[in-house]
């Protein structure tokens, strides 16, 4: 074994995970979390014309994602869902793409994260 570097049961390595703007070892609520995180958005709308029936509910988990920023994107996430009220658009996949994206847009900008966005339409 002269000459190859050390033997393998000698040798400890270490795995460091490297997600965005944190560098550590990899947790157990990271490996639930799907390592970037989730974000779950909730808007309840009216059944028959799409309207927004009161306001966003949003839970953020997973490193760096503060829950209590998401705030700010509320009003983003809400005018453009009046906005399709107002001309008809009451389709349920519409909606949701529509949550999505723009809940998506926010956090990448915000974070520079990329977490599960996971809008959940509620017909009242």
């Amino acid at each position: 074994m002269s000459g190859r570097g050390p033997s393998p049961a000698r040798s400890v390595y270490r795995r460091v995970y490297a997600g965005g703007l944190s560098v550590g070892e990899v947790t157990e609520a990271s490996l639930r979390t799907g390592g970037e995180g989730f974000v779950s958005v909730v808007p309840m709308v009216d059944s028959t014309g799409g309207k927004l029936v009161t306001g966003l509910e949003s839970q953020a988990r997973g490193p760096g994602l503060d829950d209590s920023a998401f705030r700010e994107v509320r009003p983003r996430i809400e005018e453009p869902l009046v906005l399709d009220a107002a001309e008809g658009i009451s389709d349920v996949h519409q909606l949701t793409r529509l949550v999505r994206r723009v809940a998506g847009r926010w956090v990448n900008e915000s974070y520079r994260r990329r977490p599960r966005i996971i809008p959940v339409l509620v017909e009242v």
